[in-house]
């Protein structure tokens, strides 16, 4: 995924972070949005996004995971339109982003603002587990506890 390659389309800060939540926890190897959003007047904005999803990436072992949203039951509660990504190492690390968006003429997503909640059931080995809800914005921890 080259995202340097896609002709400025004019999408935000907000939606270049989706992207690359997207893209980074639905499984891609690198993402630095080094289109001309980059540098763009909500430039800051931006690296203030990319920095908090660094490092969320870097707080667990990356490398040892796959795509994968198995860990999330169907019962589970999720509001309408919602996109999932994950990915896990079965019985010892699970990532999942969600978010609301759509993707624009397959050049950028556009963000749908609201408030969502995600009553979510997890499929996932007996253990204990360190658990935490991150606001994708500021890396805000909204919620934690083990599991």
């Amino acid at each position: 995924f080259n995202e340097a390659d896609i002709v400025f389309t004019g999408e935000t800060a907000e939606e270049s972070r989706l992207e690359g939540w997207e893209f980074l926890l639905g499984g891609g190897a690198l993402y630095n949005n080094l289109n001309y959003e980059y540098f763009s007047t909500q430039g800051q904005n931006l690296h203030t996004y990319l920095g908090c999803l660094s490092t969320f990436m870097h707080k667990f072992d990356f490398l040892g995971v796959t795509p994968d949203t198995s860990f999330l039951l169907p019962s589970s509660r999720l509001s309408s339109g919602v996109h999932v990504r994950g990915l896990a190492q079965q019985g010892r690390t699970y990532a999942a982003y969600f978010h609301h968006g759509t993707v624009e003429k397959v050049t950028h997503y556009l963000l749908t603002p609201g408030q969502w909640r995600e009553d979510l059931q997890l499929k996932i080995p007996q253990g204990s587990y360190s658990l935490q809800w991150v606001l994708p914005c500021n890396c805000t921890i909204l919620s934690s506890g083990l599991v």
